[in-house]
């Protein structure tokens, strides 16, 4: 089986030395109070470097939290999103004092203490906030839906077809991460028969899969947490880009679907909220190979943007573990390979993501039908049992 190899990166980009005590790049704007660190940002207040202090004081903050309730980034989010829907729902009523714009006027969700955010809500909206959150565990549901589109499905047709990057469009729309205009010679990169081996192929589609579900988890700003963006990556990725491994991972692209939803589930099963249900999971299988699909189209724009995003977490966090390091040099040879690729190499991958997607959506059709049933089934005895009992 062949192995794919890279060409180590021999132009690493020097670091610009600065104030802050942690990245030494930009001026410190602040000062911890507890060691008087000098620090730029809350990334840089939150890196590993300052973890002995940080500790302490977020163990503190916890015996604050709503009800004993841990409370992450994403809980926050939950909550502006909560406020934001009452606020809508309310609008016709006199609350012209309190609206939810001067109410969060002043509010930072990066950086704001969760009991700032409570007590911003009346007892009404703290009631409402609880019930929505009843509903989240009780559904399975681990995120609410908060308005976040992916630049790849905006202004796509129905139909998918595999279409060559526009590389020289000098119109870039705003919101869709750029193509350099150099890009790698993969020919020089990779032996002959890498680049004819169908793992190749399979790999890409997989790390297509892992950013993904990074740009939906992260609200479509992985660098707000670079620590967290790592953690998602490794989990996703520990078959593929945190990987030593030799040998390809994957023989077919079912392999690469079942891997990257098997890896999904796993982080969301970690959260603090329930594991999604069946009818969940159905619906972001789904979701996961329409992406999938949508980014073959946009593979060479996709992958350099993923090894951007790593490249600038490197350069923050100053990570230099070796695995992070190796996925870094993986993701530019993946770079090069989306480029070189092309549409015969892509269409039956195409067909198989739109035959594992119509298998789902029927499964998923069949599943709900099913369930309904049974929901009347289980009614339909419980009314039996209570009529038996009272005679």
């Amino acid at each position: 089986m062949p192995e794919l190899r890279m060409i180590p990166d021999e132009h690493a980009v020097p670091v610009n030395q600065t104030l802050c005590e942690i990245c030494e790049k930009q001026f410190s704007n602040y000062v911890c109070p507890r060691c008087n660190l000098r620090y730029c940002s809350l990334v840089c207040y939150k890196h590993m470097n300052h973890a002995e202090c940080t500790e302490s004081f977020y163990k503190e903050s916890v015996t604050q939290e709503i009800k004993s309730r841990d409370i992450d980034k994403d809980s926050k989010m939950k909550m502006l999103e909560v406020l934001q829907r009452l606020e809508e729902d309310n609008q016709n009523e006199s609350e012209s004092e309190d609206e939810l714009e001067d109410r969060l006027a002043n509010i930072d969700i990066n950086s704001v203490e969760s009991k700032v955010l409570w007590d911003l809500l009346s007892d009404q909206e703290k009631k409402e906030f609880e019930n929505v959150l009843n509903e989240l565990e009780h559904t399975g549901t681990t995120q609410l839906n908060i308005s976040y589109q992916p630049w790849w499905t905006k202004d796509v047709s129905s139909k998918i077809k595999v279409v060559e990057d526009d590389i020289d469009d000098d119109e870039e729309e705003e919101d869709r991460p750029p193509i350099p205009s150099n890009l790698p010679n993969f020919e020089r990169m990779a032996k002959t028969d890498t680049r004819s081996s169908p793992h190749l192929a399979w790999n890409l589609l997989h790390i297509l899969a892992t950013y993904s579900y990074l740009m939906r988890h992260s609200l479509g700003s992985p660098l707000d947490d670079p620590l967290e963006t790592i953690r998602v990556i490794q989990t996703l990725s520990a078959k593929l880009l945190f990987s030593t491994a030799a040998e390809c991972p994957f023989h077919s692209a079912e392999d690469v679907i079942t891997d990257s939803i098997d890896a999904i589930i796993q982080i969301e099963d970690n959260k603090r909220l329930k594991m999604p249900n069946t009818s969940k999971i159905y619906e972001l299988k789904c979701m996961l190979l329409s992406d999938m699909a949508f980014l073959l189209k946009e593979k060479t724009r996709a992958v350099h943007h993923f090894w951007s995003m790593l490249e600038e977490i490197k350069r923050v966090t100053k990570v230099k573990s070796r695995p992070f390091t190796l996925a870094i040099h993986k993701l530019y040879f993946y770079f090069g390979a989306a480029y070189y690729l092309g549409n015969d190499h892509l269409q039956l991958l195409l067909m198989t993501l739109d035959k594992s997607l119509s298998k789902t959506v029927t499964e998923r059709d069949n599943f709900i039908k099913e369930r309904s049933v049974a929901e009347e089934a289980i009614q339909m005895n419980k009314k039996v049992i209570n009529k038996i009992t009272e005679l």
